[in-house]
C-alpha cells in the first residue's frame, strides 16, 4: 500500500514537472517571438522614417 502511494506521488510529480517544462518552453518561445517582432518593427520603423 505504501509503495503504491509512493509510485502514485512520483508519477504525479513527474507529470507536473513535464507540464512545468512545457510551460517554460512555451514562455521562452513566445518571448523569443516577441523579441523578434519588436526587432523587426523597430528595424522597419527606423528604415521607413529615414
Amino acid at each position: 500500500e505504501k509503495v503504491n502511494n509512493k509510485v502514485k506521488i512520483c508519477k504525479q510529480l513527474f507529470l507536473i514537472a513535464k507540464r512545468q517544462r512545457l510551460r517554460l518552453l512555451i514562455l521562452k518561445a513566445t518571448r523569443n517571438l516577441l523579441n523578434t517582432v519588436i526587432i523587426v518593427v523597430t528595424f522597419l520603423t527606423t528604415h521607413t522614417s529615414a
